[in-house]
């Protein structure tokens, strides 16, 4: 995978092969600097395409490794030149992020002459990277894989907490991996390594703070128009890049607005049935506008048997097989020669309101909808500490407890639920002066949860083909977002004025998320989701079922694992052998008796399992290459 890698230590020796487990194909190149006096080695994995340039810088004392790029205050190019970051960092020291306009970046630099490293991340942790400290050691890669292949597997313990969250949840919180030593690096991190010493110490040089003050409110014209201002700013940055640009596209107001903004010709990827919500408003919109080529396909059955151990390699199993699509949407870019991808990756958290939870009692969840939406104080830790674990669980204990051993069982019971209020409450000592849930739970996504550890998974699978770039985490952006009120987000109140302002002749085309316009009321919006949940959930789901899947069966997505795991055999057969027949089961951790009935009633339409089996078989794929790791801990 692209990004930073290193050791420091008496296995610097084993720099290439850490590059030779990062490598995945043949358009990702290597650069590596060894000092060997000083048992230092890095290295670095790039793309070669017209983005990339040599980033790495050694002048005199100091040498500099960067992956991404800078754009400073004041300048209107970006960075993607050490040698500017040297410059810079001899003047300021690390008061040199104050610099910074906006940037997705992994900087690493080391001080001969302080024997001191320094790894720093841009303020969102866009590029993932992990790190190992142990014995007068220090490992950082991209991907957890490498770490591996430099120490004995006997120095790496499974970290059942983490694999209680992947059961749970279906993805990790915070820095967990699978193994207690290695960390993902947090957002906005400066991380200092005293080589001497041995010893490193992490400080944030970043928090966001929010405008909670109730007599500094901005009107939502003002808003607007600063939204407006600083999306066009950001989506038209990448312009400097002087790169070849494309997007993906779909039926959503995040990729629409970015769509909408861009100034220049620009290729667009869409994917979904043709049926679809993506597929249809995508038509509409190239109707209107049109300023590219558009490429529309749509997914076949076998497209999780031929990417997903594929995806497991790249991502270790950190979001599950469920988005291996993406590797066929990345290797189709790739044909294309873009160099950059644009994704409208979170802007629904940031400007829809899309995880605010109301209150339960349908009376007042329209009240909400009608009158001003009235935000939530943080208090009653407890509630708040449920209502989140409530949101993150997707497999209930008891499904768990049926089909997995007891004994498997009981060391990830109940720890899902203990390490995510960890998570919370470090959160809140880290961001304590947040007055309201809304703000807390929107930053506790962005930077520890769904949002960075699993939506953020398919752009660094997608990193592997193309470099890819979030203009809605641009900092400028970011900025009014902690501006607006989590009333005027609610419902995405602020998406819609924002295209009854700014792109009229969008407003008319209906969104994914209500498949109403901007220009529709938002209670109807409310009023419209209500109904479709019921027809969905009680009406057509029911019939569809009924019917053994020939009513009601075209889904509005790009996959549809649940029929496809029924009507294509190969699959189906391909997927029971992996669960029933894997190494979890062979070792005692699955219950294959139970699990035979579950893929029974899947397949004669009792319940759509498929969420369950993806699960269950992404754990096996990553449990088989890691099967050393649990070995040893069964001869404990």
């Amino acid at each position: 995978m692209p990004g930073l890698f290193g050791i420091v230590g008496k296995n610097s020796d084993k720099i290439n092969q850490m590059s030779n487990v990062l490598t995945h194909y043949n358009w990702q190149k290597i650069e590596v600097k060894e000092f060997y006096d000083e048992k230092i080695s890095f290295g670095r994995i790039f793309l070669d395409n017209g983005f990339n340039q040599s980033k790495q810088f050694f002048d005199n004392d100091i040498f500099i490794l960067l992956q991404g790029f800078i754009f400073l205050k004041n300048k209107n190019d970006p960075i993607t030149n050490p040698n500017e970051i040297i410059k810079i960092f001899r003047k300021k020291g690390l008061e040199f992020l104050d610099e910074i306009q906006t940037g997705i970046f992994n900087i690493v630099i080391f001080n001969q002459i302080e024997k001191k490293i320094i790894i720093i991340n841009d303020r969102f942790g866009l590029y993932p990277l992990f790190y190992y400290q142990n014995n007068n050691e220090l490992i950082f890669s991209p991907e957890i894989k490498a770490i591996l292949k430099c120490e004995k597997s006997n120095n790496f313990e499974i970290n059942y907490e983490a694999i209680s969250e992947f059961f749970y949840f279906g993805f990790l919180t915070g820095e967990k991996t699978y193994f207690k030593k290695i960390k993902l690096l947090t957002p906005a991190s400066i991380l200092e390594y005293d080589i001497e010493k041995n010893k490193f110490k992490i400080k944030k040089y970043w928090k966001p703070t929010y405008n909670e003050n109730q007599n500094d409110n901005l009107s939502e014209k003002e808003i607007v128009n600063r939204l407006f201002i600083a999306l066009k700013k950001s989506v038209n940055k990448s312009n400097k890049l002087k790169s070849k640009i494309g997007q993906t596209l779909s039926g959503g107001l995040d990729s629409r607005t970015i769509y909408a903004l861009f100034e220049k010709k620009i290729n667009t990827y869409t994917y979904g049935f043709p049926w679809s919500s993506d597929v249809r408003y995508t038509k509409e919109l190239l109707k209107i506008k049109n300023n590219g080529k558009n490429y529309i396909w749509t997914f076949k059955s076998d497209i999780l048997k031929k990417t997903s151990i594929e995806n497991n390699i790249i991502t270790e199993n950190l979001a599950g097989i469920g988005n291996s699509y993406i590797i066929d949407l990345g290797k189709r870019i790739r044909k294309n020669n873009e160099d950059i991808i644009l994704d409208g990756y979170l802007g629904d958290v940031l400007f829809g309101g899309t995880y605010f939870k109301s209150n339960k009692n349908i009376l007042n969840k329209i009240i909400d909808n009608v009158t001003e939406y009235k935000q939530i104080p943080m208090q009653n830790e407890n509630k708040i500490i449920e209502k989140i674990y409530n949101n993150h669980v997707s497999i209930q204990e008891e499904f768990l407890a049926n089909n997995l051993s007891e004994s498997f069982f009981k060391k990830i019971r109940n720890k899902s639920k203990s390490t995510l209020q960890k998570e919370i409450n470090n959160e809140k000592f880290e961001f304590n002066h947040i007055k309201y849930v809304e703000n807390f739970y929107d930053i506790f996504k962005i930077n520890n949860s769904r949002g960075r550890r699993f939506i953020k998974v398919g752009g660094i699978v997608l990193n592997n083909f193309v470099e890819t770039i979030y203009p809605f985490f641009d900092y400028e952006v970011f900025d009014v977002y902690l501006k607006i009120k989590p009333n005027l987000r609610y419902n995405h109140k602020i998406y819609y004025s924002l295209y009854k302002e700014h792109f009229k002749e969008f407003s008319n085309i209906p969104s994914t998320v209500s498949k109403l316009s901007a220009k529709t009321p938002i209670f109807f919006h409310f009023i419209y989701k209500q109904i479709s949940i019921i027809l969905k959930e009680k009406i057509f789901g029911k019939i569809y079922f009924l019917s053994k899947g020939k009513l009601c069966d075209k889904k509005d997505s790009y996959v549809d694992y649940d029929r496809w795991i029924r009507e294509d055999k190969e699959l189906e057969n391909w997927l029971y052998d992996i669960i029933i027949n894997g190494n979890s089961t062979k070792d005692g951790l699955f219950n294959k008796e139970n699990l035979k009935k579950i893929f029974d009633k899947h397949m004669n339409y009792k319940l759509n399992y498929a969420k369950y089996l993806l699960r269950f078989a992404s754990f096996e794929i990553w449990y088989s290459d890691h099967i050393k790791y649990f070995n040893k801990e069964r001869k404990k």
